[in-house]
């Protein structure tokens, strides 16, 4: 059993090629297990131990609008471009 927290044990299974251990075995196998997956990545992304290796909020949305985008889903309730336009903003200007 490991010993650690939630993020360590994560990041654990991601590096050693076995992410899909972190899966729910209640959510696995209803067609969604490559979403999740996905999903798993992107939060991996934004706990690095590493600031300046961690994703920006630009780069979690453009993923995650990404999947939605792949299922269908409207941007109409899309405001992140109002607020930082095309390109990735980090000036509070």
């Amino acid at each position: 059993m490991f010993k650690g927290n939630l993020v360590d044990w994560v990041k654990q299974l991601a590096g050693s090629g076995r992410i899909k251990d972190a899966i729910d075995r209640r959510l696995c196998g209803k067609g969604h297990d490559e979403d999740i997956v996905r999903f798993l990545r992107i939060a991996c992304n934004c706990v690095v131990s590493q600031p300046k290796d961690r994703w920006s909020m630009y780069q979690v949305y453009e993923s995650l609008k990404s999947m939605a985008e792949e299922h269908g889903l409207s941007e109409h309730y899309d405001e992140f471009p109002l607020l930082f336009g095309k390109q990735e903003s980090t000036s509070p200007l």
